[in-house]
């Protein structure tokens, strides 16, 4: 099973939002996509290094210096783009001093990182997130399960806005409460930021609470939804 075909990842760019697998999930996109055609990971806010692959710095470049270090890179298939200060020495690339719909015609794919979550698997967005490029083709959320039935204040990033969204359905979630899959599907149903959502890491959720996890929250949900996990390579049929 190919997650490119589950997502119907077309060429152009394709951003991915959420918490719980995003820098995974764009790893194993980008490798599957591969013998179709060249690929760029980058972001719109902030990302780690993938992997081994070669990264081109536009810290202090202009479009033409951009272009020449891919031509440099010409062999690569797979490319990670993004602003790294190494006079701050920071181990986070930042988005790229480019517009990244300047690229399409470099290469067939360009996946995104559109927004961040601290490493926790869930999160609410502020009203200025997810940044989504220009010329994007789709956005995917994705969500981490480790959070689900886990302590509110423990596993979800923007929790003030987590819970201001329970409110105004009449849910109330305090800091210290448990966060349960139906809190999720609601938040993301009132947010709807993406075209489809991908439940990961479900290999960590009992096979006895599977089922009805699934079910509670598809029912709060509308937007096509899948469940699996990126690093184990399954789907949940």
């Amino acid at each position: 099973m190919l997650f490119s075909k589950l997502f119907h990842i077309q060429r152009g760019i394709t951003s991915l939002i959420g918490s719980g697998g995003k820098t995974t999930a764009m790893a194993i996109l980008a490798k599957e996509l591969r013998p179709k055609g060249r690929v760029l990971l980058t972001t719109t806010t902030h990302i780690l290094s993938i992997e081994n692959y070669p990264i081109i710095n536009t810290y202090r470049k202009n479009l033409s210096e951009i272009l020449s270090a891919f031509q440099h890179q010409k062999e690569q298939d797979i490319i990670v783009l993004g602003e790294w200060n190494t006079d701050k020495k920071e181990e986070k690339l930042s988005a790229p001093s480019i517009e990244l719909s300047l690229l399409l015609p470099y290469f067939d794919y360009i996946l995104v990182e559109a927004d961040g979550s601290k490493r926790l698997p869930l999160k609410a967005h502020a009203d200025y997130e997810p940044v989504i490029p220009t010329k994007n083709a789709q956005t995917i959320g994705i969500v981490g399960a480790s959070g689900f039935f886990q302590r509110a204040d423990q596993v979800c990033h923007r929790l003030p806005l987590f819970q201001e969204i329970l409110r105004s359905k009449g849910i109330f979630l305090n800091s210290e409460g448990m966060i349960t899959p139906s809190m999720v599907a609601t938040v993301l149903e009132c947010e709807r930021l993406c075209d489809q959502v991908f439940v990961n890491q479900m290999d960590l959720i009992c096979k006895d609470k599977t089922k009805e996890m699934i079910f509670e929250f598809k029912k709060h949900l509308s937007i096509p939804t899948y469940f699996g996990s990126f690093l184990d390579h399954f789907l949940i049929e």
